[in-house]
């Protein structure tokens, strides 16, 4: 299934590039392309998990990472030059966080290696950081009520993400110490 959802996510990745027809700006679809890129790369070179989640850590995950994906289809083609770049540098944020998960790379809820190292010294889950920054610019692109909405929906799903990830990690024995030395999930001072 690995396989599968890499060359997926690798076809995902050049077709975004070379494709006529999409409808966003280009530093948008450039990051959108790398990060399907990255993934699909990440998908064909890691091991399986030590733990997969269950339905409930599933269902808690599958909002969060969807959001996304609807507010970038929701914002169009137009986005003002702020909203563009807060996109770009919440890719990049999500870039950098899964580059540095590299075989523990994950989508949805599992127990791999622990990662502590890169950003992951710094937050406990700057990915998902990137990707709230991605889904603040689509909405902000999206504009008026229905931009706001969906930027406010996204902080209690991407803390849904994280809770139900953070019941797998818990089995980890480096987990305890990890979470006491890395005390934030997002920002740190804040949260």
């Amino acid at each position: 299934m690995d396989r599968l959802l890499g060359l997926s996510a690798l076809c995902w990745a050049i077709g975004g590039l070379v494709l006529p027809g999409i409808d966003r700006p280009l530093p948008v679809q450039a990051v959108i392309s790398g990060l399907n890129g990255l993934v699909g790369l990440l998908f064909l070179m890691r091991p399986p998990a030590r733990q997969d989640g269950d339905a409930r850590s599933l269902g808690a995950a599958l909002p969060a990472l969807l959001l996304g994906g609807f507010a970038v289809k929701l914002a169009g083609a137009t986005w003002p030059a702020g909203a563009q770049l807060l996109f770009c540098l919440g890719g990049l944020g999500a870039l950098l966080g899964l580059a540095a998960l590299g075989r523990s790379f994950a989508l949805l809820p599992a127990r791999r290696a622990l990662v502590q190292v890169g950003p992951y010294g710094a937050v406990r889950h700057p990915a998902y950081l990137g990707e709230l920054l991605m889904v603040w610019g689509a909405a902000w692109a999206v504009g008026g009520g229905a931009g706001l909405g969906l930027g406010l929906l996204a902080l209690p799903l991407i803390a849904l993400r994280i809770a139900a990830e953070e019941r797998l990690l818990a089995a980890d024995p480096c987990w305890a110490a990890y979470r006491g030395r890395v005390r934030f999930r997002l920002l740190p001072g804040l949260w």
